[in-house]
């Protein structure tokens, strides 16, 4: 893994954060810095963990504050991933985004934003969005987002006679019955995070061989995004 200098303003704004109660190894994630680099700082210069904010005002200010560097960071990071071409930019983003949502997740409960009565939220699902919403699974400037980059990478994807394929009464109930036994996605579970899945997919592309289609051990739960990315490097098309 490559490492990123830190300036001295970067620095500041670590420190900052680790007295809100971020953990350092979230902030390494973040900043794409080494871990132990940055313990060692922290123990020389004896940052203080955790650091208490005492009023009510002091919290409305920094949620404030912390809710628009979020969105700052998510468009930062919406351009990066438009600007991405290879697999290996893909990944990249992919990266720095898991390490936003964990950020936007700590720093939210650090904030109390529970205790100001959005704990009956949730985040909305699509990657890095800071937005929390009550109901359904996108919020509103998403949704729209979602179904289409759905469509792009997944639905168009396939050829006519995967379609058909997919389309089977038999494979519906299979794939629903797989879907039930292995939720999550697969992908997602071997980099440590726990995500939906939605769809069934083969493991190895079956190509038409009906063997490999049905072949149980040849299948896997995945979220759409894993899917759409091995899907997208499979078939040798640029990213």
């Amino acid at each position: 893994m490559i490492y990123t200098k830190l300036s001295k303003e970067q620095l500041e704004e670590i420190k900052s954060k680790y007295e809100l109660g971020i953990s350092l190894r979230d902030l390494s994630l973040e900043y794409m810095c080494n871990y132990s680099t940055l313990k060692n700082r922290a123990s020389r210069e004896n940052w203080i963990k955790g650091k208490p904010i005492k009023t009510k005002e002091d919290y409305s200010l920094e949620i404030k504050a912390v809710q628009n560097k979020h969105k700052n960071l998510v468009n930062k990071l919406f351009t990066e991933y438009e600007r991405a071409k290879t697999i290996d930019e893909i990944t990249i983003v992919n990266t720095k985004s898991e390490a936003l949502e964990r950020l936007i997740s700590i720093e939210n409960k650090v904030l109390g934003v529970v205790k100001d009565g959005l704990q009956s939220k949730k985040p909305c699902a699509y990657p890095m969005c800071p937005e929390l919403i009550s109901e359904g699974k996108y919020c509103k400037e998403h949704l729209a987002l979602a179904r289409k980059e759905y469509n792009k990478h997944h639905r168009n994807n396939h050829t006519a006679n995967n379609k058909s394929l997919y389309n089977m009464p038999a494979w519906k109930k299979a794939s629903k019955a797989h879907l039930r036994a292995k939720p999550l996605c697969a992908e997602c579970e071997r980099q440590g995070n726990y995500k939906e899945a939605q769809c069934v997919d083969h493991i190895e592309p079956h190509n038409g061989d009906m063997n490999k289609f049905w072949n149980t051990e040849n299948w896997q739960s995945l979220c759409n995004r894993c899917h759409a990315i091995k899907t997208l490097k499979e078939s040798g098309t640029p990213m």
